[in-house]
């Protein structure tokens, strides 16, 4: 019988919004005395003063959340910012108690819920690692054991003994990291502790992860937006919507259930907004864009594209003078595993010069090459005196119309991104 290392039975969390009390001892009573004696309460708003637009009552931030977790599974948890995910590891954790429901956990539990965690800045890394393991639950002769994995892992040795109020941002999410990861508890809960490391530390920390889970047998649940991360690590994940439990099925069906869930934008969408542009773009760039669209080959605007069907994405830019040496580009990222498409101007035999004007660029997909999905294009231009990024500048649908041209056996994006056409071939032997 397989046992369960975390059991959450329709578990609720309330919290009350606004102020709660007056403030003081004398406020608190003299409003109690005017409520024994029928009076108005003398802290309410009254006469010509203006009401304040602050939100009172309750408000639910877990509301009859029921799921659980088998030993040595690794449990991904997504959601919009304000689901519940921090809410419900703090309450896993002890941290904060339910309103209602039940939480149990088997075993010795860890958590990593904000980054550098139980530090303190005048100490030394060295300190730290002994106050953090012993919040953390280690024994003395436990922390002096494991320092050298600790450390060797976290790879700030050489600052171990300098205060970490010196430290940056990612080295203290290393050795925060590092310490709970190397902690001997069978549970493990992470809330975006891979925000801050640099890439090749987060590589690092995604193997470590799944090290825990298949080599030792340990229960993990992570909650993060790095959507990427939670399809390569978690084989099933929750969906949290409003403090509710949306989902909880295989990481692929939630994450494509989520992505679909954020909401489309239009197939057409004027990008002219200086809002849009990312930090890398120059204000005064000399060339700009104004335009993105995706089109059939007809020309009509789609506000999806019909898998098998070809399409092409219109980009419209405007240059305020002429233009020399521009780099053209278009990416397709996809919010699960991020950017796994790029295309330039110049790759296609196209110019890099252009005169004062607006110009249109026409971009052509073969009908089988992005499998069933949500993606964003991203588009950027580059060049002396120009550079004119838009993350995200708009979303491209492809949807999944039924059997197509593979018959029964048309399953797309089942097991990946790209829908590319191959060849096959067969012999008896």
């Amino acid at each position: 019988m397989t046992q369960h290392a975390v059991s959450v039975e329709a578990l609720s969390k309330c919290y009350q919004l606004g102020t709660i009390g007056t403030g003081t001892l004398h406020g608190d009573l003299s409003r109690a005395w005017a409520r024994v004696r029928n009076r108005p309460d003398p802290f309410s708003v009254i006469g010509s003063q203006v009401p304040t637009k602050t939100a009172t009552g309750p408000a639910w931030a877990l509301r009859d959340v029921s799921f659980e977790v088998a030993e040595g599974q690794v449990m991904g948890i997504v959601g919009r910012n304000g689901a519940g995910k921090t809410t419900l590891l703090k309450i896993l954790a002890r941290i904060t108690a339910p309103t209602s429901g039940v939480a149990r956990v088997r075993g010795r539990l860890a958590s990593l819920l904000e980054v550098g965690t139980g530090f303190h800045p005048e100490l030394t890394g060295r300190d730290n690692v002994l106050l953090s393991g012993t919040l953390l639950g280690m024994s003395r002769r436990e922390i002096a054991a494991r320092l050298d994995e600790i450390v060797e892992f976290s790879e700030v040795g050489k600052y171990l003994d300098t205060p970490v109020k010196r430290y940056s941002s990612g080295m203290y999410v290393r050795l925060a990291f590092s310490v709970a990861a190397h902690l001997s508890a069978e549970v493990l809960l992470l809330d975006e502790v891979l925000a801050v490391g640099d890439v090749e530390f987060q590589r690092k920390c995604r193997a470590h992860i799944r090290s825990l889970a298949e080599d030792e047998g340990r229960t993990i649940l992570f909650v993060s937006h790095n959507l990427a991360a939670v399809s390569e690590l978690c084989p099933r994940t929750l969906l949290l919507d409003q403090g509710a439990l949306a989902a909880n099925d295989s990481t692929s069906e939630v994450l494509r259930s989520y992505v679909q869930g954020l909401g489309s934008r239009d197939p057409g969408v004027d990008v002219s907004d200086p809002g849009l542009r990312s930090q890398a773009s120059l204000v005064d760039s000399l060339f700009k864009w104004v335009g993105v669209e995706v089109r059939g080959i007809d020309g009509e605007i789609l506000p999806e594209v019909p898998f098998g069907q070809p399409f092409e994405v219109s980009l419209v830019g405007e240059a305020s003078a002429d233009c020399q040496d521009l780099l053209i580009g278009l990416a397709v990222v996809s919010n699960i595993r991020g950017v796994i498409l790029t295309t330039h101007q110049a790759y296609s035999g196209l110019p890099t010069s252009y005169a004062k004007g607006r110009h249109e660029f026409r971009v052509l997909f073969d009908p089988n090459l992005l499998a069933p999905g949500a993606y964003d294009l991203t588009v950027d231009v580059l060049g002396p005196m120009v550079r004119d990024q838009i993350p995200a500048a708009l979303e491209l649908s492809i949807i999944d119309v039924g059997a197509g041209t593979r018959g029964i056996w048309a399953v797309p994006g089942r097991d990946g991104i790209l829908d590319a056409p191959c060849s096959w071939d067969h012999s008896r032997c």
